[in-house]
């Protein structure tokens, strides 16, 4: 009896003591249809972009108190398949380019980020992690800023990527005459369900 006291007392004691072990972590929910995906490039006539329609996105988060929010376990996928423009010319090659029948997703692992800063409803941060492409997986940072409201966690950041870093020989059109760059910009404005403990107020 005396034993089980003991055990239950210690017990209390963490609970008190460490209110942000890993249950008090919330996954978060993607609002798929407030969400966008682009990637921006340069050509030799025009500029161009496409968008991914296709997509899933998940971390866990909790309020790390002082000012400070944790993000952990992150993946997203992105089908390849589902890249789209108003060009069917240009779509058609970003997913040529991409050989989504035989790579197709795109994958981004992280383990996440302990520092993420939140002040007055904003949070900013960088995010350490591995973008497969292709096959081929390359680390990438991803730097990003957002907002934390009662219900929402948007997200928006973009970061330049060199297709050739993921065997991507740049697609040309119009018998070459059509050619884009190496680089391109992937934009993310993302929106998550918030089912956490205050986040919004610091």
């Amino acid at each position: 009896m005396k034993q089980i006291l003991i055990t239950t007392w210690l017990a209390a004691i963490l609970t008190v003591s460490f209110p942000l072990a890993s249950l008090s972590q919330v996954k978060a929910k993607l609002i798929l249809s407030e969400s966008k995906v682009s990637v921006r490039g340069t050509s030799s006539m025009h500029d161009w972009e496409v968008a991914v329609e296709d997509y899933e996105v998940e971390f866990s988060f909790r309020n790390a108190g002082n000012g400070r929010m944790s993000i952990n376990n992150i993946k997203a996928v992105f089908s390849g398949a589902s890249v789209t423009s108003d060009n069917k010319i240009m779509t058609g090659k970003a997913k040529d380019a991409l050989m989504v029948i035989e790579h197709p997703e795109i994958v981004f692992d992280s383990e996440g980020a302990e520092n993420i800063i939140i002040n007055d409803g904003k949070i900013s941060g960088n995010l350490k992690g591995e973008l497969s492409l292709r096959g081929v997986s390359k680390p990438i940072d991803i730097s990003f800023s957002g907002n934390v409201s009662s219900d929402r966690i948007v997200i928006s950041g973009s970061e330049e990527v060199n297709m050739a870093d993921y065997g991507i020989k740049p697609p040309t059109a119009l018998l070459g005459t059509l050619k884009t760059g190496e680089k391109v910009t992937v934009e993310l404005r993302l929106s998550f369900l918030n089912q956490g403990d205050n986040l919004g107020s610091n």
